[in-house]
């Protein structure tokens, strides 16, 4: 009932709001002064506009100016008043929730000159930022030797990147939110970064590692917000190309392997024909991967046959295997087929205006697996993800200083990952009849010792899972800007989520069916260990109502917020409420579960579901000592709600597990938001007209983590999580930016930082809770796994002018040239040091955590990397073209993301060189061994994975065309 009133209170919200509605969350503000130039007086009444947009204002008596509600992006402003000339102030950018300041000095008509246009130049210092913000713009991302918006958050002070992954300021990675054109988009599963976003629309990337305002929710470490760009006044067509074709897949060619990279994209934009007042923008990019997960570390290539025994394998025959061949270049059957478009429209009716837009990607992968890399490649699991996002918003400007907020928007991702030859007829994948590589209905073909347990061809994917979870949000804002000085905002966002997820033990269907064929098709799947939430117990058919039902949760928030700007002082003062409703019911008694006789969790043990409430006070404050010196403090609470995927359980698994007497790893509809209190404190200083460096020190406390504890319970014990992990985090970063300067530009970044804690994901303490009771949990803080003591980049930028270089043939074949550098370091991350032993054959929880030094004492090595772009533009007609070679790991380095703990090292774990691993290699001359001439080289092969390592060095030629 409570869910239905709050839906139905939105709606009416949303009604009232749809006339005058806009997300805040993409806008800035300008200001600026206009005066007389000769005088300096000012020009009460002057007239200021964006050129291109309705949007303006005219000066007050002081010849102030306030323009609210502007969108992201760079604009022309012009200024006039009568009796002078006219001033146009270009490339005055505007991001996101910050105040860009604009100051117009206009020269009198007497005077001999013609209006004036000027190049604004960014400030280096904003004092209106009252915590650590980084702003990339398209043209700094045009020019990166990298693509995708969360490689350029990695290189922002205070952000550790891993992989793909994202950590900032020692958080966890589901505590970031992500945002496009205002819309999040996290998995509403799992909380993590889904979808992608085609590079070339970007307009601005901003990011925010800690310290945001209290408009901002749902987020415990930082916000990384991207704005795309916007139809303008003209016609623009621009498109990209990049590709790898021109290497081989099988040979290195300077000490480079082609990955099969191939991108193609084009945008159109403009106004509308005969509708000037509508804009449009819309993009479309497809991607195809030989290899969407490139590695510096080698794989198995080939396996030598050097003859056929036919008495082995029980009188079947075997092929004689001799030495397993390793090598570089694309991992096999590791593809990716991806499809990417992002679009919107604006409708510019002052004082209404609206936008609507959207952006999905659709990807097609295989995913390679090291244990199938000897003889099963062909079955590397076949995986889908649809990820849409797409929204509605509007603005009313009520006078000059208000204006009305509102947005209504949906973000989807739908998931399969599926065995490639049956997809989601599960009952197949077990079926002899079907699957006719299984010895037995249900049974995998065996492994070998002597093969290194690669995987035999034929083993099919064990548990196929789909999930498909969507998140329906609504948001309002009210701004009121009161004089210069006050801002003043409040809101409302609320988050409607729908969470689907299914997964079963595929291979037990053929089983239970074979040993009782009468079976019902409900037992056989609940044998079956189903896991079903919001679809059916064979997952063929999404269901509503029921124990299984779809889970619901809602997530809102309001806040009150006041920015206070003086002369010499910002003040960001603001209150937040959080709200979480679980819609996940709880067990009255989660140490005695009651399971009915057809075998199913009984519905009169649960209880309601949880309801959080939190209260989150913020504040930020600006110290501008001068124009060139800006200090900055921060304190501010933040919860956010658990992973969903930790919270919802699945009934019919939960059960089985039970009565099976399983060890299991559960979850908990009882957990509560995670919190964290942060501090932070800095300053911005500018050196001399071109530089200026920004040094930030920051301390978080982290509680209500969430870890795994076992509980006593009946018809069996079982592991829950629970909130029980804490840390703190403290930490200094410091960016160095360097304007243009005789053509060169640069940027450097480095964090000094320290991330302790209880435990670096909801699951570390499964080993503790696999091993039984008494079961001995970390009290104290250690360094966390994703805890790089010092990290940092270094991009310098040098581009030439026109008219540089020696003329020839007409022209100057060394103008329009750029050079990017990019130089990326940091410390290897920590491990646990463990006992010597196989990484093979000692399995399980007990055999393969053996610590015997401190967690987390010693780490992996440092890793540093060289990436590099050369381009040269160049115009014929009215189209521009761009070309550039892009070098990926130019030193070839080889860079370690995992080790061994029991060696240290990443290519091997040291077992073959033990007494244990000398009679496996002595194996060579078992006289029962007739097949496997060397299984030190199946070892070798099978430890040395290449997901151990970073990327390889890589070449990719592109082509970029922009037609006006």
């Amino acid at each position: 009932m409570e869910v239905i009133m709050i839906r139905r209170f939105l709606l009416i919200v949303i009604a009232m709001l749809m006339p005058f509605a806009l997300l805040g969350q993409t806008i800035g503000k300008i200001v600026g002064t206009v005066t007389d130039r000769e005088t300096g007086d000012a020009l009460p009444g002057a007239n200021v506009v964006i050129e291109g947009t309705t949007l303006g204002a005219a000066s007050n008596v002081s010849g102030e100016f306030i323009i609210l509600n502007v969108p992201v992006g760079a604009y022309s402003i012009k200024a006039s008043f009568i009796g002078y000339k006219s001033v146009t102030l270009q490339n005055v950018r505007v991001s996101i929730g910050l105040t860009t300041e604009a100051n117009l000095a206009l020269p009198s008509e007497a005077l001999e000159v013609s209006d004036v246009i000027i190049i604004a130049e960014r400030p280096l210092v904003n004092k209106n930022a009252t915590n650590e913000v980084h702003i990339i713009t398209a043209e700094q991302i045009e020019n990166l030797p990298l693509r995708g918006y969360t490689n350029v958050a990695g290189l922002q002070g205070g952000v550790t990147q891993i992989g793909g992954t994202l950590y900032v300021r020692g958080g966890r990675p589901e505590e970031i939110q992500y945002y496009v054109d205002g819309v999040s988009q996290n998995d509403p599963f799992t909380n993590n970064q889904a979808g992608d976003l085609i590079s070339g629309s970007i307009e601005e990337v901003q990011v925010q590692t800690g310290g945001f305002n209290a408009e901002y929710g749902f987020a415990n470490s930082g916000i990384i917000q991207v704005s795309t760009k916007t139809g303008r006044s003209n016609y623009t067509v621009s498109g990209e190309v990049i590709t790898d074709a021109f290497l081989s897949k099988t040979s290195e060619k300077l000490g480079a392997f082609g990955y099969g990279y191939n991108i193609g994209n084009v945008a159109i934009s403009g106004p509308v024909p005969n509708m000037d007042r509508i804009k449009f923008y819309g993009a479309f990019e497809v991607s195809d991967f030989d290899d969407r997960r490139r590695s510096a570390g080698v794989h198995v290539t080939g396996i030598e046959t050097v003859g056929f025994d036919s008495t082995a394998n029980q009188g079947a025959g075997a092929p004689i295997l001799g030495d397993v061949a390793l090598g570089g270049g694309p991992l096999p059957n590791n593809d990716l087929q991806r499809l990417n478009w992002n679009v919107n429209l604006t409708f510019d009716y002052k004082p209404l205006r609206f936008k609507v837009g959207g952006n999905s990607t659709r990807d097609e992968f295989n995913e390679f697996n090291q244990l199938n890399a000897a003889f099963n490649t062909d079955l590397n699991a076949a995986r889908t993800q649809d990820t849409d996002s797409y929204y509605l918003k509007a603005t009313h400007t009520i006078g000059s200083n208000t204006f009305y907020t509102a947005t209504a928007s949906w973000f989807r991702v739908q998931a399969t990952d599926y065995d490639p030859r049956f997809g989601s007829d599960f009952a197949a994948y077990g079926d002899t009849t079907r699957n006719s590589a299984l010895p037995a209905p249900g049974n995998q073909p065996r492994t070998n010792d002597l093969h290194a347990r690669f995987r035999p061809a034929g083993t099919t994917m064990a548990v196929p899972n789909h999930s498909k979870n969507t998140n329906f949000t609504f948001r309002s804002d009210l701004t009121h800007q009161r004089g210069r000085t006050h801002e003043f905002k409040v809101g409302f966002e609320a988050r409607l989520y729908t969470v689907r997820s299914y997964s079963v033990s595929a291979m037990r269907i053929a089983s239970a069916r074979n040993a009782n064929p009468d079976a019902s098709e409900v037992s056989v799947y609940q044998s079956a260990f189903a896991g079903n939430i919001g679809y059916d117990i064979t997952g063929q058919n999404e269901i509503n109502s029921g124990i299984d039902k779809p889970r619901k949760p809602v997530v809102a928030g309001v806040y009150i917020q006041d920015k206070l700007e003086f002369q010499d002082m910002v003040v960001n003062l603001g209150l937040r409420w959080d709200y979480f409703k679980t819609d996940a019911p709880t067990f009255n008694d989660p140490s005695n579960i009651i399971i009915t006789q057809d075998g199913q969790i009984d519905p009169a043990q649960l209880g309601d579901a949880k309801v959080y409430n939190d209260l989150n006070p913020r504040i930020g404050l600006s110290f501008p000592v001068t124009d060139r010196t800006v200090f900055h403090a921060q304190y501010g609470k933040f919860t956010q709600p658990p992973e969903l995927d930790r919270l919802f359980i699945a009934y019919t698994d939960f059960a089985n597990n039970l009565q099976s007497g399983n060890f299991t790893q559960n979850e908990n509809p009882a957990l509560k938001p995670v919190k964290t209190t942060s501090y932070e404190l800095g300053f911005r200083q500018q050196i001399g007209d071109n530089a200026a460096l920004d040094i930030t020190a920051y301390y978080k406390e982290l509680t209500d983590l969430v870890q795994q504890r076992n509980l006593t319970a009946t018809p069996s014990s079982y592991a829950l999580y629970i909130n029980g992990d804490f840390g703190t985090i403290k930490g200094l970063s410091a960016t160095f930016e360097l304007r243009r300067t005789n053509r060169v530009a640069a940027t450097a970044q480095y964090t000094l930082q320290i991330a302790a804690g209880t435990g670096s994901d909801g699951a570390d303490a499964s080993a503790i809770n696999w091993l039984g009771t008494p079961p001995v949990y970390p009290t104290f803080v250690a360094p966390l796994d994703f805890d790089q003591r010092h990290t940092g980049a270094i991009n310098l930028d040098f581009r030439t002018l026109a008219g540089d270089g020696p003329e020839f043939g007409g022209g100057h074949p060394f103008g329009r040239m750029g050079l990017n550098l990019l130089f990326t370091f940091h410390s290897g991350r920590p491990y646990t040091p463990g006992q010597q032993r196989s990484a093979i054959f000692d399995t399980g929880p007990a055999a393969q955590n053996r610590p015997q030094a401190e967690i987390n004492s010693a780490n992996e090595p440092f890793l540093t990397n060289l990436d590099a772009k050369w381009d040269k533009s160049f115009t014929f007609g009215n189209i521009d073209f761009n070309v550039y070679l892009w070098a990926i790991n130019l030193l070839g380095s080889e860079g370690i993301r995992n080790v061994y703990d029991q060696s240290g090292e990443a290519h091997t774990d040291g077992y073959l060189q033990t007494p244990q691993g000398q009679v496996f290699t002595d194996r060579a001359n078992d006289p029962l061994n007739s097949t496997v001439l060397n299984p030190a080289s199946f070892y070798t092969a099978r430890v040395n994975n290449p997901f151990n390592f970073e990327q390889p060095r890589q070449y990719r030629l592109g082509l970029r065309f922009n037609f006006r």
